[in-house]
């Protein structure tokens, strides 16, 4: 299949959607997919950053080979555009991951140790302009990554599991969300969309 090329003409900034959850199996991953998916098939330019290390929204979206992954853009801060995938969907591109993702990061945290967490927004302040959506699947944790994620973020959503675990975790997110948007420079306007339970067994 000919890859398209994405879209480059400038709208209003992209709406980006943090998927976020301290607590692994809660169905992250799938909403990431799943959200970017029907935003695609109602016509909207969608961008999949795949921001877990686990890697499995790139799994679910493409066998192709790509060169160039999250971590390495990141790291260069520039390049989004050219590392693009093409998913079968065709408003629907996927940022790839891969497990150079962690050590990629510490070595973005050794350059930039004092603004790493704008890596991804500054990228997608300067080359996103095209798209109407970035959905931005994190991994199950609250460190520096997840923190780069938010950061990058205008609204994020919180999955769980109807469970004592599941909704401890919670708490925890509430105060990084929190120092997120009080902590002076960081991102003031970050929203929350709501919490939904994947899982009702």
């Amino acid at each position: 299949m000919k890859k398209k090329n994405p879209p480059l003409k400038e709208k209003q900034p992209p709406v980006i959607i943090a998927v976020v959850g301290r607590k692994g199996g809660v169905g992250k991953t799938t909403t990431s997919l799943n959200l970017s998916g029907e935003l695609a098939n109602r016509g909207y330019q969608v961008l999949l950053v795949d921001l877990d290390v686990q890697g499995d929204a790139t799994s679910a979206l493409t066998r192709e080979e790509y060169t160039t992954s999250t971590g390495q853009v990141l790291l260069a801060g520039s390049g989004l555009l050219d590392a693009l995938v093409q998913t079968k969907l065709p408003t629907l591109w996927l940022l790839p991951t891969d497990d150079d993702l962690k050590p990629r990061s510490k070595e973005l945290i050794a350059h930039r140790p004092d603004d790493f967490r704008f890596a991804l927004r500054d990228v997608l302040a300067a080359e996103a302009g095209g798209f109407d959506f970035v959905v931005i699947d994190c991994p199950p944790s609250l460190e520096d990554i997840t923190l780069i994620g938010l950061c990058a973020a205008t609204h994020y959503l919180a999955p769980a599991l109807p469970s004592y675990f599941s909704l401890k975790s919670l708490n925890k997110l509430a105060e990084l969300t929190t120092l997120i948007q009080q902590e002076p420079g960081m991102n003031p306007n970050l929203r929350f969309i709501g919490l939904f339970f994947t899982d009702f067994r």
